[in-house]
C-alpha cells in the first residue's frame, strides 16, 4: 500500500521534472498542508482542488528555483533539534519539518527556536547552460 506522503511526492516531482505547467496530485490533508506552505514562500504559483475532488491542480512557478521532493528514508525519520537544524542550515539543506505549531521549513523552526520531524527535503536542481 502507498502511503499519501509518497504518492504526492512522486506526482509532484514528475510535474517538475518534465517541465509541465500544471500537475494534479492526490487530494488529502497532507498534500493541502505541503502545498499550503510551498506557496506561502513561492515555490509554486498556486493549486485548486480539481472538479471531481479527488485531485488538486497544482501551478508551478519556474520562474524560483527547481526542486523536487524527497522523502527522507525511515531510518532517518527521526526528531531533528533546534542545534541539528543548525548544522543543517549551514550545510545549505533545506526541510520541511512537523513541529508542534505545523509543518514549516527548517529555517523558520531555526528562527523561531523549534524542533521537529523530517518530513521532507527540498533538492534544488541546477540547470547549468554552457
Amino acid at each position: 500500500m502507498v502511503n499519501a506522503a509518497s504518492k504526492f511526492v512522486s506526482l509532484f516531482n514528475f510535474g517538475v521534472l518534465t517541465s509541465k505547467r500544471i500537475a494534479n496530485v492526490s487530494n488529502s490533508a497532507f498534500s493541502n498542508s505541503i502545498l499550503n506552505l510551498l506557496k506561502s514562500q513561492g515555490y509554486i504559483l498556486s493549486y485548486a482542488r480539481s472538479p471531481n475532488d479527488s485531485a488538486i491542480n497544482v501551478y508551478y512557478n519556474f520562474s524560483c528555483l527547481k526542486f523536487k521532493l524527497i522523502l527522507p528514508p525511515r531510518t532517518t525519520r527521526r526528531f531533528i533539534s533546534h542545534d541539528k537544524l543548525r548544522t543543517f542550515a549551514n550545510a545549505g539543506r533545506v526541510f520541511i519539518i512537523a513541529t508542534n505549531s505545523g509543518y514549516m521549513f527548517s529555517d523558520f523552526a531555526l528562527i523561531n527556536n523549534l524542533g521537529g520531524f523530517s518530513v521532507l527535503e527540498l533538492k534544488f536542481i541546477l540547470n547549468l547552460f554552457l
